[in-house]
């Protein structure tokens, strides 16, 4: 399952583009029945100042928090793969990641953005891939 969306220009200039997509089994339920699909998105919560920015040139620390549905296939992810892109994602370099914890080394270059993408896997076989173009500015 994949979705995907472009900001309309001059709304903001961060999270221009944002996409999502899920690899899991799914089958039906009887009648009427409900049951939530083990959805998963992951949230990047670096530390960044009043307008979004980041230094250039160091190690920014960002924690990966992932919101999930409730539900009885509820599986927290266990690995996660994150790359970063200077070039609203030409590019893709892989980050080191800690724990649940990614550890970005920006680039120099002041006023540019940092695209982020992670993916991640649970006990299950459940994937996500989740891209946000822009996350961050480099002040």
């Amino acid at each position: 399952m994949e979705v995907g969306a472009d900001r309309a220009p001059g709304i903001s200039e961060f999270a221009t583009r944002v996409g999502l997509s899920w690899t899991f089994r799914s089958g039906t339920v009887p009648g009427n029945g409900y049951r939530a699909l083990p959805l998963s998105v992951v949230r990047f919560t670096p530390r960044l100042d009043a307008s979004g920015a980041a230094p250039a040139g160091g190690v920014l620390r960002v924690p990966l928090v992932v919101d999930r549905q409730e539900g009885p296939d509820r599986v927290d992810p266990r690995r996660f793969r994150v790359e970063v892109s200077f070039d609203d994602g030409g590019r893709w370099t892989p980050v080191p990641v800690a724990g649940s914890t990614a550890l970005v080394r920006n680039g120099a270059a002041k006023g540019a953005y940092a695209s982020l993408r992670v993916g991640a896997t649970d006990g299950r076989g459940h994937e996500l891939r989740q891209t946000v173009i822009r996350a961050y500015r480099l002040g």
